[in-house]
């Protein structure tokens, strides 16, 4: 990768090429390299030009276009005239947080085309399969309750705990995440479980 070049496997001529190498990740490189989970050297010849997109639930401004472009990819130009999309309903899928992403966006378009509106008045088809991602196990990701705790007043240590469990609850254990939102390292929040006998789930 550094001098541009490759040898093919049982070969012994070194072949020049021309390319432009594009990597992505949902990782902490600098915390892996740390932790000695990815290579220093590795991480530098790729990191030329960082581009950081923000995670979907952070832009959900973009959430009603993206909808928009898959469905009129998948369904044809006149799609969101032909399925009668309503402001309403573009309002709604802002409503969720989208865990997985653009990717969990596409599905659900997917799914929606391939099932069909059964209704273009009532958009009942629609309103289920959202209904079916806001219901039960996903509850934590939907926008009103994405970012609100609610505690018991007591003791500094008592509160922490209640935070810190409850941010387990909505953040799925993800201890870089959590770290970032609370605005503490991950060292800190380490401690902080330790100290505090809270467990991530596995």
């Amino acid at each position: 990768m550094q001098e541009k070049v490759i040898m093919p496997v049982g070969g012994q001529t070194v072949i020049p090429v021309d390319v432009r190498v594009i990597s992505a990740t949902n990782q902490d490189l600098v915390a892996a390299i740390n932790e000695g989970r990815f290579r220093a050297d590795l991480y530098f010849r790729l990191n030329v030009l960082n581009l950081h997109i923000p995670p979907l639930r952070e832009r959900l401004e973009d959430v009603p276009e993206l909808f928009r472009y898959f469905l009129e990819r998948l369904a044809g130009p006149d799609s969101m005239k032909s399925f009668n999309i309503t402001g309403d309903m573009l309002e709604a899928l802002k409503d969720y947080l989208w865990p997985g992403n653009v990717r969990e966006l596409e599905g659900f378009v997917e799914r929606y085309v391939a099932l069909g509106e059964e209704n273009i008045d009532t958009h009942a088809t629609f309103y289920r399969l959202l209904y079916k991602l806001t219901s039960a196990g996903n509850i934590a990701f939907m926008k009103d309750n994405s970012n609100q705790l609610t505690i018991e007043l007591g003791s500094l240590p008592y509160m922490e705990k209640q935070i810190i469990s409850q941010a387990i609850k909505l953040i799925r254990g993800n201890r870089s995440e959590m770290a970032k939102i609370l605005g503490i390292s991950r060292t800190t929040l380490w401690k902080k479980l330790k100290e505090l006998n809270i467990e991530l789930p596995k």
